[in-house]
């Protein structure tokens, strides 16, 4: 019970994401975009930049995390946090989640957010063992290293991506619904031409680059 009871929580607090244009990114051998954590730039909403040496996304709720001095995984404030700049991507902060940038023109960009599959990965839990290894409830995730927790070769966690436009500085979810109702009169019958390819898909980062490109 407690266990479904927490798999739900965490899907609900990410905010409106059912619905979203997504796809299967693959299985993940652990709770983390990275499988160690990596130098960060954290860029705050007054302006500051703080350096950390030891960061990651954590793929249950798409929330940073990063290590205190006493080697605790802490989860951060989210709603301090503009960006995060790691070396291989940068991610910006969207509600309550991290998503990375995939592609830019101009000042609008796609962004897609990774994330456990929930509904996937409840169908193939046995047991709770490692959800129970975290409070989600406060203000950290309460394990003192990685190394607390399980990393069996059976273990895998199925992951989806979640993607968004960010244009003139407002999230929009990649939805039809939703792109439609945003674009000018004259760009809306080229969308409708565009989405109604047989060979486009919403799952598709290079259909939604073209998006990109040709409607802002």
């Amino acid at each position: 019970m407690r266990l479904s009871i927490l798999l739900i929580t965490i899907l609900l607090a990410i905010h409106g994401i059912n619905g979203f244009a997504q796809n299967f990114a693959g299985n993940s051998k652990t709770i983390t975009m990275y499988e160690e954590f990596q130098p960060a730039s954290i860029e705050l909403h007054n302006g500051n930049v703080i350096k950390e040496k030891h960061a990651n996304v954590f793929l249950k709720n798409g929330k940073l995390l990063y290590k205190s001095r006493n080697n605790t995984i802490m989860q951060a404030n989210m709603s301090n946090i503009k960006s995060v700049c790691f070396a291989d991507r940068e991610y910006i902060r969207i509600d309550t989640l991290l998503a990375y940038v995939i592609d830019t023109i101009g000042c609008n960009r796609l962004l897609c957010a990774t994330l456990i599959d929930i509904d996937s990965y409840k169908s193939q839990l046995t047991n709770s063992q490692l959800v129970t290894k975290f409070d989600l409830g406060g203000s950290f995730v309460n394990v003192t290293s990685l190394d607390d927790i399980p990393n069996k070769e059976e273990i895998s966690y199925p992951l989806v991506n979640y993607f968004f436009f960010e244009i003139n500085n407002k999230i929009i979810r990649v939805h039809e619904r939703d792109i439609y109702k945003v674009l000018p009169k004259n760009k809306q019958r080229i969308f409708k031409t565009m989405i109604d390819s047989p060979q486009f898909d919403f799952g598709n980062q290079e259909c939604l680059k073209r998006i990109l490109r040709e409607l802002w």
